[in-house]
């Protein structure tokens, strides 16, 4: 059955999950805003783990499992992660993938007709550090006349952006800023993906990358240049370009990032047959195969309880 406990005080929530015998308690927020950390710190169930809000450890002793996968999971491990937490590593990608309703058609590649090549991020403003503006300056003067597009909101995130970037040697008229738009009866979050129909190139942050937007570009036929990082938050590109089949377009340092982006920018006839498949990609790989991950989660779960019901 279900319990709404939105707002509910920490020993409330605490009550009633011991009440109701809940054996596995997952969260899925972890560190983002809103989190019952504090109800997991207590342990109010025998087995604990965390998924999908925030891929990275939660740094509480009380948490048994956080669910990863081959990539996303650093070949050196989790250093933040308490001994007690392990990465149960999923078959395929720690997450799956549903478009939001009201999705348009892929377009045509916009560089194609003559207009200027234009370089997108979607990705929360947060993620925009120095060192992601400095790389994306050495790939727009690395490319005369091309855009680089980003969603903003108006104000001074926009003057700060266009500061530090004109500072490193980009003309203003080069960036390209958007409005976020909030879901309403006529407008539908999968429209907004046609803002993707004017980027031909999606470029992501780091070391945090970007997860649903990441998605959101690859089904509207956007490849993603990404950079792997040594910690979890860094390798969600890795992990669902990886996926798709994409996983040269995962760079391993900041060079290698630029490098790629600065190749396949000017490589429009391969973009253009990406544009063009990426989206059937999608739909044959396990990120849209619900049932599949589903089914293998489960499994997941079952061996997570036997081994701590056999400890």
């Amino acid at each position: 059955h279900w319990r709404s406990m939105a707002g509910a005080p920490d020993q409330e929530m605490f009550e009633t999950i011991r009440r109701d015998g809940i054996d596995l308690l997952i969260d899925l927020s972890l560190h983002t805003s809103d989190n019952r950390l504090n109800v997991f710190a207590r342990k109010p169930a025998p087995l604990q783990l965390s998924w999908l809000g925030y891929p990275e450890s939660s740094g509480l002793t009380a948490m048994d499992y956080r669910i990863s996968d081959r990539h996303l999971e650093p070949p050196a491990g989790n250093k933040l992660a308490a001994p007690q937490e392990k990465a149960w590593l999923h078959p395929d990608c720690w997450t799956c993938f549903e478009p939001a309703d009201g999705y348009p058609e892929v377009s045509p590649l916009p560089s194609a007709d003559g207009r200027p090549f234009t370089f997108g991020c979607f990705n929360n403003t947060c993620k925009i550090n120095t060192a992601v503006l400095n790389a994306w300056s050495r790939i727009l003067l690395a490319t005369p006349g091309s855009r680089l597009c980003l969603l903003t909101k108006p104000g001074s995130h926009r003057r700060h952006l266009t500061e530090v970037l004109v500072s490193l040697g980009v003309e203003a008229h080069r960036l390209n800023f958007v409005d976020y738009q909030p879901r309403s009866a006529s407008l539908s979050q999968g429209a907004l993906l046609g803002r993707y129909h004017a980027i031909d190139l999606a470029l992501d942050t780091f070391p945090y990358n970007g997860m649903s937007t990441t998605l959101d570009a690859l089904w509207m036929g956007v490849p993603v240049v990404s950079l792997v990082d040594r910690r979890n938050l860094g390798r969600a590109g890795l992990s669902l370009l990886s996926n798709v089949g994409l996983p040269q377009f995962a760079a391993p340092s900041v060079d290698a990032y630029v490098d790629l982006a600065i190749k396949i920018s000017q490589d429009k006839s391969t973009l253009a047959v990406l544009r063009a498949n990426l989206r059937s990609r999608m739909q044959a790989s396990p990120l849209l195969d619900a049932a599949n991950f589903t089914r293998k989660l489960e499994v997941g779960f079952r061996d997570m309880w036997v081994e701590w019901f056999t400890r």
